[in-house]
């Protein structure tokens, strides 16, 4: 599990591990293999989508936190509602959103 901490953040050393092992974002939920071609395919595309394909850095704060968020919650009340549909016949997910 990564824990995010937004005080070193802004530190380059903060980043650098995660970006050169990219493929640690890559969500376990997917059973991919490290290393496989289909897990690295789909690290590029995690970068590509949340970073535009650029290194991490500390301007990518957001977007980081948005993939760290998408991976805790999202994934998790996807699963939830596939394991849920299977058994019922109306399931209902709902998304909220504030400004």
């Amino acid at each position: 599990m990564i824990f995010i901490q937004l005080t070193d953040m802004s530190q380059a050393s903060y980043w650098e591990p995660i970006d050169s092992d990219f493929e640690r974002l890559v969500p376990l939920e997917l059973g991919l293999t490290k290393g496989s071609t289909q897990s690295l395919e789909v690290a590029n595309k995690i970068r590509q989508f949340y970073f535009d394909g650029e290194t991490l850095s500390p301007t990518f704060k957001d977007q980081y936190i948005n993939l760290i968020t998408n991976e805790m919650f999202v994934c998790g009340i996807h699963e939830t509602l596939k394991l849920q549909s299977a058994s019922y016949d109306n399931i209902y997910n709902y998304y909220f959103t504030f400004d």
